[in-house]
């Protein structure tokens, strides 16, 4: 399946700053235009929340895991929705309705402590679990911040997404996109199919190889959103959206695998809420006389539903690293 048809060059995804000089307010402002648009933005200046040397710590971190032999890989098998540990390659297919929509791509994921994750040892990778552990923590603190902006966008006290982050139940993923040894140009280009995320906010850090592309929802294009120094992509998901009623939105996007010998390596962080929190819409997303589309829902009971829609835990795809 070829799925470069149709990209825009002229797209762009809005650069935020998040510079503590900054008001609230135009923050916030700014961040409300993209949830409208696409739900896709980009934000800097971000070293209050999230250390300046910790994303290019954890991509170092990333690739030294998926360099690991592939019986250590295996060993270390995710098993269910929220347990961490690895991903095979191409096991997961964010489009079940297309079979060819499994992406050149293997995982770790792993969520916050006590959730079950099957870690690599510390005689493999002494430093992994302990960088991962600091880079989660500092972007869990970031998707707070973002929550803050997000209320204020919405004529909401900055404090009301507060219980949904408190405790909540967020992945780490560590991705890695290539293709298989043997693979030919003229293959399939799918890194991953395209898909709205499931959670709140996805918060996404990419190296410099690039790929990620979103359909932009007035031209029905694909907009690329090339890697920029020092610049986490932020996304809207499926939960946010539902709980706005659609006025914010989740948008389709993709990522195209890299060509043979090349190697990419991303990290999102995926916001889900915590287990418990009941999902209704929000009151100021209605217009007078409006109806809410969604009946609400507890936020893992919709995690849940998702992953087992999109994941084959058990294909083998009979691949070599």
């Amino acid at each position: 399946m070829d799925i470069t048809a149709s990209i825009s060059e002229m797209g762009d995804v809005p650069r935020i700053s998040l510079a503590p000089s900054r008001s609230a307010e135009d923050i916030a402002t700014e961040i409300r235009a993209a949830c409208l648009k696409n739900g896709f933005f980009q934000v800097t200046d971000y070293y209050q929340i999230v250390p300046r040397d910790l994303p290019g710590q954890a991509l170092a971190a990333a690739r030294e895991f998926f360099n690991l032999p592939l019986a250590i890989k295996r060993g270390l098998h995710k098993v269910d929705h929220v347990a961490g540990g690895y991903e095979p390659y191409k096991v997961m297919n964010l489009d079940p309705s297309d079979p060819m929509g499994y992406g050149h791509n293997e995982g770790f994921s792993f969520a916050a402590e006590p959730t079950p994750t099957a870690w690599p040892s510390t005689a493999d990778l002494p430093a992994f679990k302990q960088v991962m552990r600091s880079y989660y923590g500092a972007v869990t603190d970031l998707a707070k911040s973002l929550g803050r902006f997000l209320a204020l966008g919405l004529n909401l006290p900055d404090s009301y997404f507060d219980d949904f982050y408190q405790d909540q139940l967020a992945h780490v993923k560590l991705a890695h996109y290539y293709r298989s040894d043997g693979s030919k140009v003229t293959e399939s280009n799918v890194g991953v199919a395209p898909h709205t995320d499931w959670g709140a906010i996805t918060i996404l850090l990419q190296d410099e190889v690039g790929g990620l592309e979103v359909l932009d929802q007035e031209s029905s294009e694909w907009i690329k959103v090339p890697p920029i120094p020092d610049a986490f992509v932020i996304n809207l998901g499926d939960l946010l959206a539902r709980w706005t009623n659609d006025e914010y939105k989740s948008t389709k996007h993709r990522v195209i695998s890299p060509p043979p010998g090349v190697h990419r390596y991303s990290i999102p962080f995926f916001s889900q809420g915590h287990p418990d929190y009941i999902v209704r819409t929000i009151q100021t997303c209605l217009k007078e006389g409006e109806q809410t589309k969604y009946s609400p829902i507890r936020a893992e009971d919709y995690l849940k539903l998702k992953f087992e829609s999109t994941y084959n835990m058990n294909r083998d795809p009979g691949l070599i690293l």
